[in-house]
């Protein structure tokens, strides 16, 4: 065995696409260029059990024992990363290759050189099976709570504030080590954590500005040590701090704020979304307060949405709804009610453990729910955008622009909104305004790399600096298809299983975008227009075999005047392969409101550059089933009891609701049914303590039985 294969192991788990993670993508091929054109470079070891690579340029690059692919340095005039760091690393891999019998490319192997000394033979007497056998592939499972004691060695700046977050009850989405997916990962509400050796914490990495050795590896090490052993592949966890806390939700401050929701929702639901905003004022603005004092992040976010809600309307904007009113309103009480539940079943789970001993099912955090800790905003180190798309809105006063991103190493979707004032006399449509140097349509469907970039804690995303550090590049269907699950799906099936497994609103971390995903499209069925809808409709087969169908519904907006004629001129040229849109579960289908779709090697946002108008063909025929029907009638009458208030509501509408009550009965829907007579009776006795409640309860069952 060659003695230099005993030093790094750690190096041999590292994957292409960890060395991306680490450095960037251009290195990373630059250097598999360098290797494939016979210019490996000649490895040595130095008596401390640095790796020191020797470049026919002159350039020497030295890894330090132990250290991490940034700690190393270069004679090059690279003030940080370079392309030798990374070849290092690729050289090394190959020598293992190579040395294990592995097939490998002459002039891809890296030499190594005699003057490898006793360094290498010293090591190779403490670690004689810690070489080629570490290979990229490694199939064995593991999990990051193996550097669990490596957590006492950090600096002492570093444990104070990993221990804050952990104190606060930050909750992380665990992601455990898959076969398919060989980096365990951890998501903090902030930033996401991912592991990417087995045998060295120094190759984690943070997409945080710090990037490397930060509280977010470490706390996200504290997590793993703590989670079950096995039995999971996602879990939920708020890592345990050394104080003890008090039940979050019993505190004086969290019963205030609980008063103050209430009082706020019954105010909204007795005189209506249409009243004027300053009789709403002071309720939201205590509600804030105290959400923001106890800094509960996913509240103070719905609070804010759902005040702008109200504002939209009162502007006229395109984006206003009573659909949209009423959901931020109850998601705001079942994300409360919920928590509260959950606090409960905490208890009783740490009541449950101590008294047996044994640890069983971990309950889901209340933390989780509420934000707990969630920083409202924090800078990223160094990010690439992918494309999604974009979506127009506009109001009396303004034009608003969302131009949408994912980040291919998390996952994540990113959000830019960006307003402009409405002038008398500006002549500039929406797509032809520009930011970072491009147009609106450009970005829309182009790639970004940045350093200056500000992720907010519901999805936001906030570019700065100068256009030196961001670059605008072209993007092409091949980005697509590097994103992953649950993003990016196979087929519908996969997509309508993942859909209906899915947390509801109310639980999940709070975005500004909610279940966008893509797909590929195998054929269109049928398209047309629906002049009774004013929307273009398809029927779309996604995947291979027998795949459920997937409904695509573009409604004419009059912010996006030419996004039907873009689709529609697209449906009626060539067959997209691929889309990314808004997904949901309707009457157990699958609908989606679709932002973009690839076509050959090209992606077109809809929400772009205009199309000529094209004559339509008739749509194809959707009903809805009488249950679906019934349960969209529901929805629109709260909808309309909240922007006209309870107390406003005549005869009629209580003669509707017991219509569609029965409806439901007969339907086979009997919890509904007496949940919305609960909501009656509370009406008609004018007992209005627990409304709220029920009408988020009432509201949220029906949205499930609606999927």
């Amino acid at each position: 065995m060659n003695t230099l294969l005993t030093l790094r192991p750690d190096l041999l788990s590292l994957s292409d696409e960890a060395l991306i993670a680490l450095s960037n993508a251009g290195f990373v091929k630059k250097a598999h260029k360098e290797l494939q054109d016979g210019k490996a470079p000649a490895l040595t070891a130095s008596d401390d059990g640095a790796l020191i690579a020797h470049y026919a340029d002159g350039h020497i690059t030295t890894l330090a024992a132990g250290g991490g692919l940034r700690d190393a340095r270069c004679s090059c005039p690279a003030s940080g990363l370079c392309r030798h760091r990374v070849t290092l690393v690729l050289a090394y891999r190959h020598l293992a290759s190579s040395s294990s019998g592995e097939p490998a490319s002459p002039s891809a192997t890296a030499v190594a050189s005699p003057a490898t000394d006793s360094a290498a033979n010293a090591a190779a007497n403490t670690s004689t099976n810690t070489s080629a056998d570490a290979s990229i592939s490694e199939e064995r499972a593991w999990s990051p709570a193996l550097f669990a004691d490596e957590m006492a060695k950090l600096p002492a700046a570093i444990l104070q504030r990993t221990q804050k977050l952990a104190d606060a009850g930050t909750v992380l989405r665990l992601s455990s080590w898959q076969a398919n997916h060989p980096h365990p990962s951890a998501q903090l509400p902030m930033c996401s954590v991912r592991f990417f050796s087995r045998h060295s914490l120094n190759h984690a990495r943070c997409d945080c500005i710090q990037s490397q050795m930060c509280e977010h590896i470490a706390l996200a090490v504290m997590a793993f040590a703590q989670a079950p052993a096995e039995g999971w592949t996602q879990l939920n966890l708020a890592v345990q701090g050394a104080a003890e806390h008090a039940l979050l939700m019993q505190s004086p401050a969290a019963q205030q704020l609980g008063e103050s929701l209430q009082q706020l929702a019954l105010q909204l639901w007795q005189d209506g979304s249409s009243q004027p905003l300053s009789n709403l004022a002071a309720s939201f603005t205590r509600a804030r307060q105290q959400a923001e004092q106890l800094g509960w992040r996913w509240l103070i976010d719905g609070l804010a949405q759902l005040q702008q809600a109200l504002h939209d309307q009162l502007a006229r904007s395109s984006r206003a709804s009573a659909t949209r009113e009423l959901r931020l309103l109850c998601e705001l009480i079942a994300r409360w009610q919920s928590a509260s539940y959950l606090e409960g079943q905490s208890a009783s789970y740490l009541d449950g453990q101590a008294a047996s001993g044994q640890a069983g099912q971990v309950p889901r955090p209340p933390a989780d729910l509420l934000g707990v800790g969630v920083k409202g905003e924090v800078a990223l180190e160094h990010l690439r955008l992918v494309g999604l798309g974009a979506q127009w809105s506009d109001d009396e006063q303004q034009e608003q622009a969302q131009l949408i991103f994912t980040d291919p190493d998390t996952q994540a979707v990113l959000v830019i909104e960006k307003q402009w004032e409405k002038t008398p006399d500006s002549a500039t449509p929406l797509w032809q305004r520009r930011y970072l140097g491009h147009s609106l349509a450009r970005l829309a469907q182009s790639q970004i790399v940045t350093r200056s970039a500000k992720r907010f804690a519901n999805g936001a995303l906030a570019i700065g600096g100068t256009a030196k550090q961001s670059n605008v590049l072209p993007l092409t269907p091949a980005a697509w298809l590097q994103l992953a699950a649950p993003l990016r799906q196979p087929d519908a099936a996969s997509l309508l299983a993942h859909l209906q497994a899915a947390d509801p609103e109310f639980v999940r971390p709070r975005q500004l975008l909610e279940h966008l995903h893509l797909l590929p499209i195998n054929s269109v069925l049928n398209w047309g227009w629906d002049g009774a809808r004013q929307s273009l409709q398809a029927q779309l087969l996604c995947g291979d075999g027998d795949q459920p169908r997937v409904w695509l519904k573009l409604a004419h907006q009059r912010s996006a005047p030419h996004a039907v004629d873009t689709l529609a001129t697209l449906l009626s040229q060539e067959v997209p392969t691929m889309l990314c849109g808004h997904f949901s579960l309707r009457d157990g289908e699958l609908q989606v409101t679709p932002l973009s779709l690839a076509v050959d090697n090209r992606v077109i946002a809809l929400h772009g550059e205009p199309t000529p108008a094209i004559a339509l063909p008739d749509g194809p025929a959707h009903s809805a089933s009488p249950l679906a029907q019934q349960l969209d009638e529901l929805e629109q009458l709260l909808g309309r009891f909240l922007r006209q208030g309870l107390r406003h509501q005549g005869q009629s509408a209580r003669q509707q609701a017991r219509r569609v009550q029965a409806q439901l009965t007969e339907l086979g829907m009997p919890t509904l049914a007496e949940r919305l007579d609960e909501v009656l009776q509370q009406l008609a006795g004018a007992h209005t303590s627990s409304l709220a409640n029920s009408l988020a309860q009432l509201y949220w069952l029906g949205q499930l039985c609606a999927r």
